[in-house]
């Protein structure tokens, strides 16, 4: 029998970066490191970290990546790739789950449209994935119909799986593709680029979660709700206290940062079959100090929004057109 895994891809925020800075982790960050390794069922979990757009090594084309989200689209295509490198074609029995904050939630949203409009593509069709793409971002232009052709012809080769489902995907404060609005006088991005990702979720997600920043003021940063959603599909999306990265993390003073994350593992333990080590969890709720003598780890005995998290998770408020609190 063949073993079933699950795939979890974590999209960081613009600039965000986890692996090759010392800068405070998101909550994406976060989570990618409390899965287990294999669940109690037995279910390998394997987990992909992406970079945040504008997270590279040059400073001014960081600038410019994360200003106009420059380098969007290859960050799509190398976290589909991902799953479509892993997935079980055979059987198609494996899971797979989507995480992301700000624009990294973006991206996990495309990703998501990608496989609702073109399936998985096998490891010989991922040689399509190119012309797939650019089918799929510009298919506002001719509705869609050139994309359904050039998808029917993959899927009579042999060469993607149709119908796959998104068991669950979990965003922080979504935000849009383009960011901040550029001088007249620079080159302007296309109108409405990537607008198919709007802010309704595809059939094929079987849960979505989205916590947003109630208190954000910057424009660039404003949230991109979804809609409710069809029949098919679960929506739990609530309001949280703070700015942008305040919700998402990334600040130093993580106690906001730690409600929405417990928020967010409690929707997918509620909803899903995704393990947690609940250790590393506590690990990263608590201020950690490291001792210059001995370079051991300590943890203090003041809780970084733990206690306030316990008492207040279940009273953060629920996006459905208007404020009303969350149903647990």
């Amino acid at each position: 029998m063949t073993q079933i895994k699950r795939l979890i891809l974590c999209c960081d925020g613009t600039w965000n970066d986890s692996v090759s800075t010392n800068n405070p982790l998101t909550n994406v960050a976060r989570f990618s490191r409390i899965i287990e390794e294999r669940a109690a069922d037995g279910v390998l979990q394997i987990v992909y970290y992406h970079t945040g757009v504008g997270a590279g090594t040059s400073k001014i084309s960081n600038s410019i990546d994360g200003a106009v989200g420059r380098g969007l689209g290859a960050n799509v295509r190398n976290a589909y790739n991902f799953l479509c490198q892993n997935f079980n074609h055979k059987d198609c029995t494996d899971e797979i789950y989507l995480v992301g904050f700000s624009r990294g939630a973006f991206t996990v949203r495309c990703v998501a449209s990608l496989i609702d409009s073109i399936g998985i593509l096998t490891k010989p069709g991922l040689s399509g994935l190119y012309d797939a793409y650019g089918l799929w971002k510009n298919q506002q232009a001719d509705s869609g119909t050139a994309l359904k052709a050039f998808v029917e012809r993959l899927d009579k080769a042999g060469l993607t799986k149709i119908g796959i489902k998104i068991k669950a995907c979990g965003v922080w404060d979504t935000v849009s593709a383009i960011g901040v609005q550029l001088p007249a006088w620079l080159p302007q991005p296309p109108p409405r680029r990537l607008g198919h990702v709007d802010n309704r979720i595809p059939p094929c997600v079987e849960h979505a979660f989205h916590a947003m920043a109630l208190n954000e003021r910057r424009s660039a940063f404003w949230p991109v709700p979804w809609s409710e959603p069809g029949d098919s599909t679960t929506l739990r999306q609530c309001w949280f206290l703070g700015a942008h990265a305040d919700v998402g993390g990334g600040y130093e003073d993580a106690g906001l940062a730690n409600v929405a994350l417990v928020w967010m593992v409690a929707q997918f333990q509620h909803f899903t079959s995704l393990a947690f080590d609940v250790t590393d969890l506590i690990n990263f709720l608590v201020t950690r100090e490291i001792t210059t003598e001995t370079n051991e780890v300590g943890f203090s005995l003041k809780t970084a929004g733990v206690e306030f998290a316990v008492k207040n998770v279940k009273e953060t408020w629920a996006y459905k057109g208007e404020a009303g609190q969350c149903n647990f």
